[in-house]
């Protein structure tokens, strides 16, 4: 058995050190996620991937459905 997960790669300038004459590039990775409900799924949400974050934060709105 396998899962696909697609991923993308989000590239921008850090606007805050930019306006400080300094160039800095924030590359973030986004994926999809759908939580398991009583009712079935939710709908695809597009969240940001921290690979080094010791935990995950999930919007109240999505919360308090899932």
């Amino acid at each position: 058995m396998s899962t696909k997960i697609d991923l993308q790669f989000v590239k921008s300038l850090d606007l805050d050190l930019l306006e400080k004459g300094v160039e800095v590039w924030i590359i973030r990775i986004i994926g999809q996620i759908k939580f398991k409900t009583s009712d079935g799924w939710t709908r695809a949400y597009e969240a940001i991937i921290d690979t080094g974050a010791p935990v995950s934060f999930i919007p109240k709105s999505i919360w308090t459905r899932i």
